[in-house]
């Protein structure tokens, strides 16, 4: 889908929540609503498990391409070892004393090394874990987008409902007019 059309689909989304908003406002003009429909929109998109597996897996595919694109950097490494001897050997020779164990004996090494050109493969794999996170993220867009839609369309049902419930207690009033007269 080509962003154009997303934007226009956004725009009609944001439309009709917001005739929405009016119809909900208007139906409940005699008295406070419990729920809102941007509460019960936030609501849902808070409460629903598709958009936090969606979440979560973006924010999985965003790990791997930092841990891709760390394994195409320098490495730097840096071993340690410290022995402690019981006792410390040593010889003279012709007045030469040469130590074969020490006492305390330690050592430290660096290591630096460069992952050598493997014909893209690192590159490949980041664009690749790049597709999978603007995959994710398209995906989490119109996981929302059937979200607010049904919670939109539930919560206008409801509205029309308790529309259709005024009417009819309107109407009982009227009949028990009639009834009287």
């Amino acid at each position: 889908m080509t962003s154009a059309r997303r934007r226009e689909r956004r725009a009609g989304i944001a439309l009709t929540l917001t005739l929405l908003t009016f119809v909900s406002s208007a139906a409940r003009a005699e008295g406070p609503a419990p729920l809102t429909l941007q509460q019960a929109l936030r609501r849902a998109l808070e409460a629903n498990a598709g958009t936090a597996t969606v979440r979560s897996q973006i924010a999985v595919s965003e790990a791997q391409v930092r841990q891709l694109r760390s394994s195409i950097l320098p490495h730097v490494d840096l071993d340690t070892a410290a022995t402690r001897n019981s006792n410390e050997v040593a010889f003279d020779v012709n007045g030469f004393r040469a130590t074969i164990l020490p006492r305390n004996d330690w050592s430290a090494r660096i290591n630096f090394s460069q992952p050598i050109y493997a014909g893209r493969r690192e590159s490949m794999a980041i664009q690749q874990g790049r597709l999978t996170v603007s995959s994710g993220q398209s995906n989490l867009r119109s996981t929302e987008d059937r979200v607010l839609l049904s919670t939109a369309s539930n919560y206008l049902g409801i509205v029309q409902g308790e529309a259709l419930v005024d009417v009819e207690r309107k109407n009982l009033e009227l009949a028990a007019l009639r009834q009287l007269q």
